[in-house]
């Protein structure tokens, strides 16, 4: 049985505008663009601490660098396979924190493995964290806050 051939046009042409039409306003509809800048502000004078920083490591590391920021605060390469990195540095503090970014780098087939951070700001208790790797490499922003007294 044939249907009617006004009605099977029609039908195609509904079908077609209903898949069409969203199309058709999507592709002609421009959204105005406004142009974003960001607007770096000019940081405030940072306040750097004079710090004892002590990472105490399970296996010998290849390589460890300390950045602060943009500024890369220590950059060391283990020669001697030392097992203890030690160094009197001057971070940046915010206030009541301390924020640095910790990179190590172990041999190839070095299992997961930890390090112990610990740093001791002049005049302030030391506060310690652990870096865990995940392969042959542990990269973390590590954070410290001292209540009460400024580090």
């Amino acid at each position: 049985m044939r249907g009617f051939p006004f009605f099977n046009l029609l039908i195609c042409l509904l079908l077609s505008g209903a898949v069409l039409l969203p199309l058709v306003l999507r592709a002609t509809h421009i959204a105005p663009r406004t142009a974003t800048v960001e607007k770096k502000t000019p940081a405030p004078s940072e306040r750097t601490i004079r710090c004892v920083v002590t990472v105490k490591f399970v296996h010998a590391p290849q390589s460890l660098k300390l950045s602060a920021g943009d500024r890369v605060v220590a950059d060391w390469t283990n020669a001697d396979e030392d097992l203890r990195w030690e160094e009197s540095l001057d971070l940046p503090a915010d206030g009541k924190r301390l924020e640095f970014s910790l990179a190590v780098k172990w041999p190839d087939k070095t299992p997961d493995t930890i390090a112990e951070v610990t740093v001791e700001p002049e005049g302030s208790e030391s506060k310690a964290k652990n870096l865990w790797s995940s392969g042959a490499a542990a990269d973390e922003v590590i954070s410290l806050t001292w209540e009460g007294t400024q580090p």
